[in-house]
């Protein structure tokens, strides 16, 4: 499906952006945050929309993504994860792209005050993991095409209901390492040709 968003695209700096009290957000869920600031245009090219402080000098990248519409009431809670940023350049979409600096990601939704706070290198690592079975599952992409000083770009993304990418996240962060015994752990150090074999 396609989407112009020429001139109605709601973006973090702009004028949703401003409707968001995104440090009330951040103060309530981490830990010790005293403040929160813009970033730099370069810095939100790289993935962080706001930085958000701690004591005494350690600092939180947060990329803030606002939905007009909360579509809970209908019966679809979900996420927009972007799959191509510039389809065009075949630049993957942030969700996907392991050279971003964010923290946390944060959706919010403008008509109900409803936010979403998750990990962001968790999330990457998952919807990597999980991209084609997505794709599959909540596919086609929606496209949408965008326009902004006099250059145009096609990106692309897919609705997953958030109880499954949440899901998936608490998924991901919980595991089990194999007990072995120091022999073991010994044959596992050792280089095979070093190894005696009967």
């Amino acid at each position: 499906m396609m989407i112009d968003f020429d001139g109605k695209r709601l973006w973090s700096d702009g004028v949703a952006g401003s409707q968001v009290d995104l440090p009330r957000i951040l103060r309530a869920r981490i830990p010790h945050c005293q403040d929160v600031i813009r970033a730099s245009e370069q810095e939100d090219r790289d993935g962080v929309d706001y930085w958000a402080l701690r004591p005494p000098a350690r600092r939180l990248g947060i990329d803030l993504k606002v939905r007009n519409r909360d579509y809970r009431a209908d019966g679809k809670d979900d996420l927009a994860l972007e799959t191509w940023s510039v389809w065009e350049q075949g630049k993957v979409g942030w969700t996907r792209d392991v050279t971003k600096n964010t923290d946390f990601i944060c959706w919010y939704f403008l008509d109900s005050g409803r936010f979403h706070l998750t990990s962001f290198p968790v999330l990457c690592r998952v919807f990597r993991a999980r991209y084609d079975a997505w794709l599959r599952d909540y596919g086609p992409e929606w496209t949408q095409m965008s326009h902004d000083k006099g250059r145009s770009w096609t990106s692309k993304h897919i609705y997953v209901p958030r109880r499954v990418v949440e899901e998936a996240v608490v998924s991901w962060m919980n595991g089990d390492v194999p007990r072995t015994t120091a022999t073991t752990q010994l044959a596992l150090l050792t280089p095979s040709y070093m190894r005696r074999h009967p």
